[in-house]
């Protein structure tokens, strides 16, 4: 999976809850919600294969 903001956040949270399900994340610019480490039941994660990124001018958007 791939995501960038809200999808990486939803990315890396099915990752982590979902199993074998997914083999591999891409997350650019997001973050695992306090309520998916706190409530939700993980799964192992060492068969994923992981990048995650985070910009410092993220939040910049240029044209």
């Amino acid at each position: 999976m791939l995501g960038f903001s809200q999808r990486a956040v939803l990315a890396q949270s099915l990752a982590l809850t979902m199993g074998n399900v997914i083999h591999g994340v891409v997350a650019l610019s997001g973050y695992i919600p306090n309520f998916v480490r706190l409530d939700y039941k993980k799964q192992a994660v060492n068969h994923l294969n992981i990048f995650i990124s985070h910009g410092e001018y993220d939040y910049i958007i240029t044209s």
